[in-house]
């Protein structure tokens, strides 16, 4: 049994949005526990070794905290919680489970899983500096970390060998929801975020059109395009969004809020460089 599931996070998006994603998609009940941020608090008490680590291990955030048969357990480490999360779902809910993937397509799915969660990390490393939304910071993140990224992501999901279905499709599941890998929330998790940071150079898939816009992540980069579409689409995760409950801040940073970052879209994303927003952006 899956039994109970806490989620426990600050009230932003964060590094727990890819475990929400998985777990609305799936239609798995959960509970979101709110810590009211206070950098002393935590952090603090992290740095004086005064944190409860049964309660938080490694001091991280998001913890999951489960109460299953097995017993009592808290989870932490965003890719942790996914793996578990894809785990015990499929065991107890997925209709028709996939066949055991080989040692080495389940680490082409681990290694596109990896580089999402790394790069979502270097996006909130950029962010504690107060300058990282400026010109020629906000140039340097998108020339030097994003856009290889994406091109990379790309390449590997587009790859023959890269076993896309055991990935990315959509498990159905006794409950009426649908079960998407650890790997495609990492993904979607990543992109969702890049997509704000640059809406004008890398926008949604379904972004409403804008005169300023110069590239899509669809036009751009389609596979991974794909993967952010159906995650998000997902008929729980689209429900979720429309009920307003969904975060709008990714960050505790000052300097990472939505109107700072589309601010700074405004201001420096103006220049349309090629209409049809292709590669040679980049």
């Amino acid at each position: 049994m899956l039994g109970s599931l806490e989620l426990v996070y600050w009230p932003i998006r964060g590094r727990g949005y890819p475990v929400v994603l998985l777990l609305k998609a799936a239609r798995v009940p959960f509970t979101y526990i709110e810590l009211a941020f206070d950098k002393d608090e935590h952090h603090g008490a992290k740095q004086r070794g005064e944190l409860g680590l049964d309660d938080f291990p490694f001091g991280a955030l998001p913890v999951l905290k489960v109460t299953s048969e097995e017993g009592e357990a808290v989870i932490a480490e965003t890719s942790a919680i996914l793996r578990y999360l894809e785990t015990v779902v499929e065991r107890e809910l997925v209709v028709d489970p996939f066949k055991e993937l080989s040692p080495l397509d389940q680490a082409r799915i681990d290694m596109v899983h990896s580089a999402a969660l790394f790069n979502s990390t270097v996006l909130f490393n950029s962010a504690s500096s107060p300058t990282w939304l400026e010109g020629g910071d906000r140039a340097h993140l998108e020339h030097e970390r994003i856009l290889p990224f994406l091109r990379g992501l790309e390449h590997q999901l587009g790859s023959s060998s890269f076993p896309r279905e055991a990935a990315f499709e959509p498990r159905r599941l006794s409950n009426g929801g649908v079960l998407f890998s650890a790997a495609a929330c990492a993904i979607a998790y990543t992109l969702s975020m890049v997509c704000d940071v640059f809406p004008f150079s890398l926008a949604r898939p379904l972004a409403a059109s804008d005169p300023r816009q110069h590239g899509t992540l669809e036009a751009r980069f389609p596979a991974c395009a794909a993967v952010l579409r159906a995650v998000e689409g997902a008929t729980g995760v689209a429900e979720w969004v429309a009920s307003g409950e969904r975060k709008e801040r990714w960050s505790n940073w000052a300097s990472f809020t939505p109107d700072k970052v589309r601010a700074a879209a405004e201001r420096f994303d103006r220049e349309v460089v090629d209409p049809e927003g292709r590669e040679a952006l980049s």
